[in-house]
Formats: structure tokens, sequence, C-alpha cells
């Protein structure tokens, strides 16, 4: 049976969340100077260097990073799923992708899965129908392979028709070996749980190992290297860009960034095409001047 909801993602060089992405050559160069793009937050070289060189594709040194860095290395080969929770926008797809990187699977394959688009014959029909479906040997030989040769990423896990998380929680615990499967959540899922949208031992199955990806507004410390990133990659698009002013800055401070990350990148991407003068201002950011 084909089987067309799971594909590679062919991934883009620069994300929108402000990811690098590694090319089939990985040159260990380009690893290492992106390590000293992030090199300026609080806390000596020595003690940040690790997770930073571990980490080169996600940008940031603040404190909420490094603590987020240093709990991913741990889960990073346990053998367990893995929840990534946070706010829309802030990330969560990026730190899967480093995550898969940086794991003993990464010469495997990496797939990424929209929840809502589970595939079909396991996402309708009646519960005990599912059940059957799910330990068909095949199904689970397949599903097996999936995640014990690679790694399988579930875009907004809290998306899944309640049939469907029926299965995956089947398929899950079916598996005898370690299954490298990470979760996208921005949801509350235990809220969820409580009021009956979500199954209580889907989340248990995939929080075994958790993650929570900070909101912007948590690490502003991030905003001049985040900024600065967005800008440079932005440049071969849109030509040149100015420097940004301290107003620009202090207005960025000042934003509560309900969109995350990704409303960064939006918004130099918009002062790019509007800024006519040596400097970006906050009003080309489109942020109230203070």
């Amino acid at each position: 049976m084909r089987d067309h909801s799971i594909a590679p993602r062919h991934e883009p060089s620069v994300d929108s969340l402000g990811a690098r992405t590694r090319t089939s050559a990985g040159s260990t160069s380009e690893r290492h100077s992106s390590v000293h793009w992030l090199r300026g937050g609080t806390g000596s070289a020595s003690t940040r260097a690790m997770p930073l060189l571990q980490f080169p594709d996600l940008i940031g040194d603040s404190a909420p990073m490094q603590g987020l860095y240093s709990k991913a290395l741990s889960l990073a080969d346990a053998g367990h799923p893995i929840l990534i929770t946070g706010k829309v926008g802030s990330g969560k797809s990026a730190l899967a992708r480093a995550l898969h990187r940086i794991s003993s699977r990464s010469t495997g394959s990496l797939r990424v899965m929209r929840s809502v688009a589970f595939p079909d014959f396991l996402a309708t029909g009646e519960e005990a129908d599912l059940l059957t479906r799910a330990r068909h040997p095949a199904i689970t030989a397949r599903f097996g392979h999936l995640v014990t040769t690679g790694t399988l990423i579930l875009d907004e896990v809290g998306d899944l028709p309640f049939g469907a998380q029926t299965a995956l929680a089947r398929l899950l615990m079916s598996q005898s070996g370690p299954a490298n499967v990470i979760a996208l959540s921005h949801m509350d899922l235990q809220r969820a749980v409580f009021e009956g949208r979500f199954r209580s031992d889907l989340l248990c199955a995939l929080s075994r190992g958790r993650l929570e990806m900070p909101s912007l507004s948590e690490r502003l410390d991030d905003l001049k290297p985040l900024a600065a990133w967005f800008r440079d990659r932005l440049a071969p698009v849109h030509g040149p860009a100015a420097d940004f002013s301290d107003a620009a800055f202090r207005a960025m401070h000042r934003h509560p960034w309900p969109g995350n990350v990704r409303e960064l990148r939006n918004r130099i991407e918009r002062a790019m095409l509007v800024t006519r003068t040596p400097w970006v201002q906050a009003a080309d950011l489109g942020l109230p001047v203070g």
C-alpha cells in the first residue's frame, strides 16, 4: 500500500524561523563560523561552546536557549519519543530537525508528517477497527522501520483526529525497540486530555522526553543575532540591507512578539523592502516609535 502522507521534506538553506540547514557537504568551517556568530551572551565561552557546537543550526545564546540546548543534548539519543511544545512561530520544527542531526540516526531518513494528514487507513474508522489495523504486522513493521532507522516528526500532534490518536498510541506501544518520534505542539495537551480531546496514553507515550521552546519574548537577548541573521540571509533576495538603528532595537525590545521568531523574520523582510536610508528605523519594521 502506498502512503502519500509520509514523504521526505527537502529543507531550504534558511527557514522562516532562523534555522541554518546543513547542506550535504556540511562543511566544518561553516559550522564553526556559525558558532562564532552566537557568542555574545552571558557566561564564558568555555561554558557555552559545547552546546553551541552541537546546535549550529539554531540562532540564540540567551540563558533560556542554553538551558534548552543542554536538555536537548541529553534527550537526542534517549531512545524514546520527544514532545516539543511552544508557541506558534517559536521554532519547534527547527529544534526537531536539529535533534535529528545530532542523534546517532542522522544518517537515516528524516520524515515530516502533518498530523492532519495522518494516513487515511489509520485516521478513520471505528476504534476497534483502528486497533486491528494498527496491530497489522505489515503496518507495524513499516512504522517500526521508519522510527528505528531515521526520525519521524509529527507536526502539531494535537491536531490528530481522535481515531488517529488511538492508532498512533497503539503503534508506539507495539515498538519493542527505540522509537525516534518527535512530536510538535503549540496546544496545551494536558488541558486537551482533561477536556477529552486528546488521549492520555498517547500524551504519556510522547512526553517521556519533553522540551519547551521559549517564546521570543522570553529570550530578548537573542534579538540582535537573530535580526542580523535574517538581514544577511535575505540580502541575496532583496539586495544589501541597511544596519539597524539603536531606536529600532529599542522598539524590538518593547514589542511583545506574539508571532515569535516568525514574526521577527517577516518584519525584517518588510524593512528590507521599504528602507531607503542607511539605517533601519522602528517605523520600517512596522513597530511604534517610542
